[in-house]
Protein backbone atom coordinates (compact mmCIF):
# COMPACT_ATOMS: atom_id res chain seq x y z
CA UNK A 1 0.00 0.00 0.00
CA UNK A 2 3.18 2.01 0.65
CA UNK A 3 3.57 2.74 -3.31
CA UNK A 4 0.12 3.32 -3.84
CA UNK A 5 0.91 6.63 -1.49
CA UNK A 6 3.89 7.32 -2.82
CA UNK A 7 2.28 7.48 -6.48
CA UNK A 8 -0.51 9.35 -5.44
CA UNK A 9 2.00 11.85 -4.17
CA UNK A 10 3.82 12.35 -7.42
CA UNK A 11 0.91 12.82 -9.33
CA UNK A 12 0.11 15.36 -7.47
CA UNK A 13 3.44 16.82 -7.50
CA UNK A 14 3.88 16.15 -10.98
CA UNK A 15 0.44 17.80 -12.17
CA UNK A 16 1.37 21.17 -9.78
CA UNK A 17 4.56 21.06 -11.92
CA UNK A 18 2.90 21.13 -15.35
CA UNK A 19 0.32 23.50 -14.28
CA UNK A 20 3.04 26.37 -13.84
CA UNK A 21 4.42 25.40 -17.38
CA UNK A 22 0.93 25.31 -19.46
CA UNK A 23 -1.33 28.02 -20.19
CA UNK A 24 -4.58 27.74 -17.98
CA UNK A 25 -6.59 28.96 -21.95
CA UNK A 26 -4.66 25.95 -23.53
CA UNK A 27 -5.45 23.18 -21.11
CA UNK A 28 -6.59 22.86 -17.53
CA UNK A 29 -4.44 20.53 -16.00
CA UNK A 30 -5.58 19.23 -12.64
CA UNK A 31 -6.15 15.76 -10.74
CA UNK A 32 -9.06 14.18 -9.22
CA UNK A 33 -10.07 11.61 -6.07
CA UNK A 34 -13.62 10.48 -6.55
CA UNK A 35 -12.81 8.57 -2.86
CA UNK A 36 -13.26 5.28 -1.55
CA UNK A 37 -15.36 3.45 -4.41
CA UNK A 38 -16.68 -0.07 -4.25
CA UNK A 39 -14.99 -1.48 -7.47
CA UNK A 40 -12.88 -4.60 -5.70
CA UNK A 41 -9.71 -2.78 -5.99
CA UNK A 42 -8.16 -5.26 -3.25
CA UNK A 43 -9.23 -8.15 -5.07
CA UNK A 44 -5.58 -9.53 -5.49
CA UNK A 45 -4.86 -9.27 -1.80
CA UNK A 46 -4.76 -11.59 0.98
CA UNK A 47 -7.98 -12.43 3.23
CA UNK A 48 -6.46 -10.45 6.40
CA UNK A 49 -6.54 -7.98 4.21
CA UNK A 50 -9.62 -8.38 2.01
CA UNK A 51 -11.97 -9.19 5.01
CA UNK A 52 -11.49 -5.86 6.44
CA UNK A 53 -11.85 -4.27 3.10
CA UNK A 54 -15.16 -5.62 2.50
CA UNK A 55 -16.38 -4.32 5.74
CA UNK A 56 -15.29 -0.74 5.31
CA UNK A 57 -16.21 -0.80 1.67
CA UNK A 58 -20.07 -1.68 2.85
CA UNK A 59 -19.94 1.16 5.14
CA UNK A 60 -18.17 3.58 3.14
CA UNK A 61 -17.20 3.38 -0.19
CA UNK A 62 -19.66 5.28 -3.16
CA UNK A 63 -20.78 3.08 -6.00
CA UNK A 64 -19.03 3.32 -9.60
CA UNK A 65 -21.76 5.67 -10.88
CA UNK A 66 -21.23 8.56 -7.59
CA UNK A 67 -17.47 7.85 -8.04
CA UNK A 68 -17.22 8.74 -11.62
CA UNK A 69 -19.36 11.99 -11.12
CA UNK A 70 -16.28 13.59 -9.27
CA UNK A 71 -14.07 12.68 -13.56
CA UNK A 72 -16.64 14.16 -15.03
CA UNK A 73 -17.05 17.28 -12.88
CA UNK A 74 -13.23 17.73 -13.12
CA UNK A 75 -13.35 17.34 -17.32
CA UNK A 76 -16.76 19.25 -18.00
CA UNK A 77 -17.33 21.08 -15.13
CA UNK A 78 -14.26 22.92 -13.45
CA UNK A 79 -13.21 26.21 -14.63
CA UNK A 80 -9.80 27.23 -14.80
CA UNK A 81 -9.88 28.07 -11.15
CA UNK A 82 -9.12 24.16 -11.02
CA UNK A 83 -5.86 24.87 -12.65
CA UNK A 84 -2.66 23.55 -11.12
CA UNK A 85 -5.36 22.09 -8.22
CA UNK A 86 -6.78 18.74 -6.25
CA UNK A 87 -10.48 17.97 -6.55
CA UNK A 88 -12.17 15.69 -4.31
CA UNK A 89 -15.91 15.13 -4.22
CA UNK A 90 -16.23 17.65 -6.29
CA UNK A 91 -14.55 20.48 -4.53
CA UNK A 92 -11.48 22.24 -5.43
CA UNK A 93 -8.36 21.95 -2.76
CA UNK A 94 -5.81 24.77 -2.97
Amino acid sequence: MKRYVDSKLVVNAFARKLATAVSPNCVIVNTVCPGMVATGFDKGMPAYIRIPMSLVRAVRARDIDEGGRTLVYASLVAGQESHGKFINHNKIDP
